[in-house]
């Protein structure tokens, strides 16, 4: 009788730890920051040609929900909140820069894997992701002795990848490191007469996150 109760028992406990990741599961949480440094440079075409470079450093917090489709296999979206400050050099003449800063809110879609297990909690996962966002933009600028400051409305558009490993602290939460790409292109419309602005980002990511395992009514092993 022992012996039935306690291999019921080990069953019960067991099955949760395999089956986060099955079909009809729901899981949400939140990347709780991450950051990146990224370097860029831009071309104005005209002549002779303004080239800049850029050095940019962001942070995110990206909130998102998402359901297994198939097992290991989830699609998902996501709410995000992207804060940039960098400053910008000019290569045609020395000491001119612009300093800047802005927020972005963010919303897209992204798609997640998750691997065989390699350890009792731990899962590697990948994910692609894009989404669209606004948000203000805001510049200060230093020509020869002139300064001045411009105000813009800015567009992004964004697309990237990320690599990870979920350790599951409980049957139900895991904790996620990751790492990944992004490419940003941005169209930032000046509030007066500089008209759009276009440029793009390619940087590198890395961060931390949680993500809350539950199964819904279909799911296997619930």
């Amino acid at each position: 009788m022992k012996k039935t109760v306690f291999t019921f028992v080990v069953f019960i406990i067991t099955i949760p730890l395999f089956s986060q990741t099955q079909k009809g599961w729901w899981l949400w949480g939140s990347y709780v920051g991450s950051g990146s440094y990224s370097k860029g440079s831009s071309d104005d075409g005209g002549s002779p040609p303004s080239n800049s470079k850029t050095n940019n450093f962001t942070i995110d917090i990206s909130p998102n929900i998402g359901y297994f489709i198939e097992d290991n296999l989830a699609i998902g979206s996501f709410v995000g909140f992207n804060f940039s400050t960098g400053k910008t050099t000019y290569t045609y003449s020395s000491g001119d820069y612009s300093k800047y800063h802005s927020t972005t809110f963010t919303i897209g879609p992204y798609l997640r894997y998750y691997f065989s297990r390699t350890g009792k909690n731990l899962t590697p996962y990948a994910e692609v992701f894009t989404g669209l966002g606004t948000g203000p933009y805001i510049s200060k600028t230093k020509f020869g002795i002139a300064a001045s400051e411009s105000k813009f409305t800015n567009n992004r558009w964004n697309a990237g990848f990320n690599v990870g490993l979920a350790n599951f602290i409980t049957t139900n939460i895991a904790m996620q490191f990751y790492a990944g790409f992004n490419h940003s292109h941005y169209a930032s419309k000046s509030k007066s007469a500089y008209g759009t602005y276009k440029y793009d980002y390619n940087y590198f990511n890395f961060g931390v996150g949680f993500q809350m395992h539950k199964p819904g009514k279909s799911a296997k092993g619930k």
